[in-house]
C-alpha cells in the first residue's frame, strides 16, 4: 500500500504540531531577555573551566559577551563555583573506589546599573561513579568525562534560568521600579 503525499504531509504537520504545543526546542535555539543582549560575567575565576563552556554556550546564542562591565546591558556574578571529589571503599581489598563528583554555581543577574534582576540561585549537581584502583593510578579520564559533561549540563541549566520567564519578569520589576522613582 502506498502512502499518499497528502497523508505524508499531514503526518510532519502533526509532528511538528505536537513537539512544538511540548516546548520542544533546539539547544541552539534561544530566546533570552533583550536585556542580556550583551553580558558581562563577573566571576573569581575568569579563566576557569565553567567559565569557559558558559561563555561559548551564551556566545553561540544572541548574547555577546563583553570584557568590561561597563559595555554590558547586564551583569551575571557567578558567586560560587565549585567542583568537589570524594571517594569511599567499595570492596574489602579496597581495588574497587566509589568516587562522587559534587559542582555546586550560585549566580546572580544585576543590570548594568547594579539593581537585582535575578536574585542568586543554586544549581547542584552530582554523579558518582566507580573505578579500580588501577584506573586511578592509570589517569582517571573517567572522572574528566563525567566532571566536563556536568560543567556541561549546569551551564545549559543556567542559560535555561537566564531565558526564562522568571529573568523576564525580573528586569521588568526592576524597569517598572525605575520607572516608578522618577
Amino acid at each position: 500500500m502506498k502512502i499518499s503525499w497528502v497523508m505524508k504531509y499531514s503526518i510532519i504537520l502533526l509532528t511538528l504540531a505536537l513537539l512544538t504545543a511540548c516546548g520542544f526546542h533546539f539547544r541552539s535555539e534561544s530566546n533570552y531577555p533583550k536585556e542580556l543582549r550583551y553580558l558581562y560575567i563577573q566571576s573569581a575565576t575568569p579563566y576557569g573551566e565553567f567559565e569557559q563552556v558558559l561563555h561559548d554556550m551564551l556566545g553561540n546564542s544572541n548574547i555577546t559577551i563583553v570584557t568590561s562591565p561597563e559595555k554590558a546591558t547586564a551583569i551575571l556574578v557567578i558567586s560560587t563555583n565549585s567542583v568537589n571529589t570524594s571517594s569511599n571503599n567499595v570492596s574489602s581489598n579496597t581495588q574497587l573506589r566509589q568516587y562522587l563528583i559534587s559542582i555546586s554555581i550560585t549566580f546572580s543577574v544585576l543590570t548594568a546599573h547594579g539593581a537585582i534582576a535575578l536574585p542568586p540561585h543554586t544549581i547542584n549537581l552530582s554523579n558518582q561513579y566507580t573505578a579500580s584502583v588501577n584506573q586511578v593510578l592509570g589517569g582517571n579520564t573517567e572522572q574528566q568525562n563525567l566532571q566536563e559533561q556536568m560543567l556541561h549540563d549546569a551551564a545549559f541549566r543556567l542559560s535555561l534560568i537566564l531565558g526564562s520567564d522568571l529573568t523576564r519578569q525580573g528586569f521588568a520589576n526592576v524597569e517598572k521600579n525605575t520607572t516608578a522613582i522618577k
